[in-house]
């Protein structure tokens, strides 16, 4: 059986940047396929070399297979035989424990107090969409029900 994925679900919230500008190079018309895409996405520092780096190959197939509305089978199996320690879920999981497994609001507290505005300003703005895309991998990874407890946003 043919395991198909609807293209027009990927999102520029789910889609990387780098995914897109790697498409648009290729020639996709991305915006004839999707109206709400990447129009008014900025590719982050790094973010077109780690969409190009080895592990993200099949993740590359896989997102250009949906968005041209071919067979994603093969970018799947491929996935499928990937090692934990070889998946995007586990750089981002991975990520997030090494960047907050010696968090005190003690240490994070004597930096914002002490930093020049304009680091202040450039700390922000670095972070500042973090939130978003961290409830959106809670809400794949579990669910969006369990993302709201996660994060304490139970509604009533």
């Amino acid at each position: 059986m043919t395991q198909r994925i609807d293209p027009y679900s990927c999102r520029s919230t789910r889609a990387s940047a780098a995914v897109w500008l790697r498409l648009a190079a290729q020639g996709e018309n991305l915006m004839e396929r999707q109206t709400n895409g990447p129009a008014n996405m900025v590719c982050e520092e790094g973010a077109l070399e780690l969409a190009e780096s080895k592990n993200m190959k099949p993740y590359m197939s896989l997102t250009i297979a949906m968005i041209q509305g071919r067979d994603v089978a093969t970018a799947l199996k491929e996935i499928a035989s990937l090692p934990l320690e070889e998946r995007y879920v586990w750089r981002i999981a991975s990520a997030l424990k090494w960047a907050l497994v010696d968090f005190n609001t003690t240490s994070l507290r004597a930096d914002i107090k002490s930093l020049p505005p304009a680091d202040l300003a450039k700390v922000r703005q670095l972070v500042k969409n973090r939130a978003a895309q961290f409830r959106l991998f809670l809400s794949e990874l579990y669910s969006v029900d369990e993302a709201d407890k996660m994060l304490g946003e139970n509604r009533g």
